[in-house]
């Protein structure tokens, strides 16, 4: 195991994996041993992907769920009040899930419905980098998660079949 020392100086430990997807020390998760472990587990999943493959599943516990929907909610009412019309109809289109904390194949199987666009996962590592280093296109994914729900919602409203 390592450990890193937060900006008050306790030692925080880690284990392989959260070695492997660690975080800077500014980053306000850096001090929180289980945000840490979550976020390494969530990224040991997005590590498990294969270019051709469906983007695999994360199972996210009742708690984030619950995050999900509240920041749906509270977003669905700012969206109301302030977004353009064009947005709207995206979400509206779209269907984003407020039940749960969709599945990032999920949403993209919606957004290739809606739009013809899909999200193409991505594994970070060390191909990735040589691609960079030889001036070819760089994608750099270290965790499975839904987009911002704002960049998905974008991307429906802008294009339509």
């Amino acid at each position: 195991m390592g450990s890193n020392r937060s900006s008050e100086g306790s030692r925080v430990s880690e284990s392989a994996s959260e070695q492997h997807f660690a975080l800077p020390d500014d980053h306000p998760g850096f001090s929180d041993p289980a945000y840490r472990r979550r976020r390494a587990a969530i990224a040991e999943v997005g590590d498990t992907f294969q270019p051709g493959q469906r983007i695999p599943d994360v199972e996210y516990t009742h708690e984030e769920d619950e995050v999900w929907r509240t920041v749906a909610a509270e977003l669905g009412k700012k969206h109301d009040r302030y977004a353009c019309g064009d947005y709207l109809e995206g979400k509206a289109r779209l269907g984003l899930r407020r039940d749960r904390v969709p599945q990032l194949q999920e949403v993209s199987d919606d957004l290739q419905r809606v739009s013809g666009f899909r999200i193409r996962g991505a594994r970070a590592g060390a191909d990735q980098d040589l691609l960079r280093l030889a001036g070819r296109p760089h994608v750099h994914v270290d965790a499975v998660h839904p987009p911002p729900l704002s960049a998905v919602l974008h991307a429906g409203a802008r294009r339509h079949p």
